[in-house]
């Protein structure tokens, strides 16, 4: 069995899984521990770090896998490549972040009008936007290398768990309700970090001041 094809067949299972525990989350766990407005807010401020992390990559994402393979020959290229790409990120959600300050107002104006709770929760976004953003990119770059198996896990599975496991922690009274909402960025966080290690791991990634290689 190719390679492709076995890997296909495992992130199939592992989305089917994540919708699963996806399922019990929205269907179950959230309506029976949280209240209405309680689930909409967290909704948001997934939906709304989501929405804004692809303008924060300025299309990075799809640059690395259409180029990387054509760029990074040895390690020398793959180290300037890596750090190339992180440069560009943290330059592209810099970006962001000034245009984000700058028409603040009127964007929470927006928020005020349909869902007033988010605007006390604007760091939050901000600091979720940035993993998905990180999270994005190396994603896009297990992809090129063809490394699908354990970024679908972290992102279908393990991160669902680990809400889960979060409102019922709320429910149980052990973190309070900001609590939780701040703990999904560490859900995320969690996530990224085991991900890094992961390409770590497999030598993937290391990082070089030296950009000439490429």
């Amino acid at each position: 069995m190719g390679l492709v094809i076995r890997q296909s067949i495992y992130t199939t299972a592992i989305s089917y899984a994540g919708a699963v525990i996806g399922y019990i989350n929205l269907l179950y766990l959230f309506p029976k521990f949280l209240e209405p407005e309680q689930v909409g807010l967290l909704r948001t401020i997934q939906d709304a770090a989501i929405l804004l992390a692809p303008f924060a990559t300025f299309g990075l994402a799809q640059s690395i896998f259409r180029f990387h393979p054509q760029i990074v020959k040895d390690k020398a290229t793959e180290a300037g490549f890596i750090s190339l790409i992180t440069l560009l990120a943290l330059g592209g959600f810099a970006i962001f972040f000034i245009a984000f300050k700058l028409f603040e107002t009127s964007i929470l104006s927006y928020f005020e009008a349909n869902a007033k709770e988010i605007i006390q929760y604007a760091s939050v976004v901000l600091w979720l936007t940035l993993i998905l953003l990180i999270t994005s990119l190396l994603e896009a770059y297990s992809r090129s290398l063809l490394k699908m198996i354990f970024p679908n896990l972290l992102r279908e599975v393990v991160v669902r768990l680990l809400l889960a496991i979060l409102v019922i922690g709320y429910f149980q009274g052990y973190i309070t309700y900001t609590q939780f909402i701040v703990s999904t960025i560490f859900a995320y966080l969690f996530c990224l970090v085991l991900l890094l290690a992961y390409l770590s791991f497999l030598k993937k990634i290391s990082f070089t001041l030296n950009l000439s290689s490429l």
